[in-house]
C-alpha cells in the first residue's frame, strides 16, 4: 500500500499498487491536470480517508522531537499518520515528511528528488542573540529577532 502525497499527483508518478491518500490533499492541487489525475484514481479505486487520533498524537510527539512539528502542514502530519497506521509506504518529495517517516520507521519513496540522505533532528536558533530553542516561537523571546531552523 502506498500512501501519496501531492507530489505524485502533480508528477502522474507513483508505484503500482493499493494507493490512498488523506482528504486534505486534493485542496493543495492547484492545476487542473493534477485534481484530473486525483479524480482518476479516486475512480479507479483510490482511497481518501483520515488517521485515527492515537497515529496523529504519534506523529505530532516523533515531529515535535525531530523539530519538523513547525514545518508540517495538517495534510502532511495527516499523510504520515496514514502511512503509520495502514503500515504503508509514503511518496513524498518533502525532506521534512521524510526525516519525520525515518523517525518513526515508516518507509517512504521520493519521486523527483534523491531524498533525504541521513535522518535529522532540528531546532530553532536566534538570528540576534543565538540562543538555542527546541521549538518555534515565530520570534526570540529573549530580543524579538527572527528564529531559524538550524540542525542539532
Amino acid at each position: 500500500m502506498f500512501v501519496l502525497d501531492s507530489v505524485a499527483f502533480f508528477t502522474r508518478r507513483h508505484p503500482q499498487g493499493e494507493l490512498l491518500t488523506a482528504p486534505g490533499v486534493e485542496q493543495e492541487l492547484v492545476n487542473r491536470r493534477s485534481r484530473e489525475y486525483h479524480a482518476q484514481l479516486g475512480a479507479a479505486g483510490m482511497q481518501v480517508a483520515s488517521a485515527d487520533a492515537p497515529a496523529q498524537e504519534r506523529v505530532a510527539a516523533a515531529a515535535q522531537e525531530t523539530g519538523d512539528a513547525g514545518v508540517l502542514s495538517p495534510v502532511d502530519a495527516q499523510l504520515l499518520a496514514l502511512a503509520l497506521e495502514r503500515d504503508a509506504t509514503l511518496i513524498t518529495d518533502d525532506f521534512a515528511m521524510q526525516n519525520v517517516a525515518a523517525a518513526m520507521g515508516i518507509a517512504w519513496l521520493p519521486v523527483e528528488t534523491v531524498g533525504i540522505a541521513k535522518q535529522l533532528r532540528w531546532r530553532w536558533t536566534c538570528s540576534g542573540c543565538r540562543q538555542k530553542w527546541d521549538e518555534p516561537h515565530g520570534e526570540c523571546p529573549t530580543c524579538g529577532s527572527e528564529l531559524r531552523r538550524t540542525r542539532r
